[in-house]
């Protein structure tokens, strides 16, 4: 029954809608008087003093073995795109002459079909594989470059005549 207690209480359950019974809006509460406002004194002139700025966190040293395990990984992945192009390009290629020799007298272009696709993704799988391959070698050559120590920051501090910078350039 739609109107039945339990039917409503699912209907709030799976909307998460609940709404109160009619009742009167409560009273606005009293608005609170805001202490008076002190004037705030500045400072000399001479005690504005820039904070040093806070040194920069140090990057966790990363092992040289965990650098290579995305670009190993990727290389392994390129070899197995390679072993499928090969396999496809070899099997069309050891059955184009058992074709031949059906097809003395005439074949249907979906005879041929089949090995032409076969050859075709075998060639594309390979130019991946080796595309793979070799963006996998500069990604490891890359890992095993040292890496260089971050060079300090420029501080740039308020002073009483302008700006001071330091830093190296």
């Amino acid at each position: 029954m739609p109107g039945s207690p339990l039917a409503r209480a699912l209907f709030v359950l799976a909307l998460g809608v609940v709404r109160p019974a009619a009742a009167e809006p409560p009273a606005p509460a009293a608005p609170i008087p805001a202490p008076p406002a002190a004037p705030i004194p500045a400072p000399p002139a001479e005690a504005i003093v820039a904070p040093a700025a806070p040194a920069p966190a140090a990057a966790p040293e990363v092992s040289r073995r965990r650098r290579l395990i995305a670009p190993i990984a990727a290389g392994a992945l390129s070899v197995a795109v390679l072993g499928v192009g090969a396999g496809l390009l070899i099997d069309a290629t050891a059955n184009y002459p058992a074709l031949d020799r059906q097809c003395q007298y005439g074949c249907l272009a979906s005879d041929v079909a089949t090995l032409d696709q076969h050859q075709r993704a075998g060639q594309a799988l390979l130019v991946i594989g080796a595309a793979g391959l070799v963006l996998d070698a500069v990604q490891i050559a890359l890992s095993l470059r040292r890496p260089r120590a971050p060079a300090p920051p420029i501080v740039v501090a308020p002073t009483l005549g302008g700006l001071a910078a330091s830093g190296s350039f």
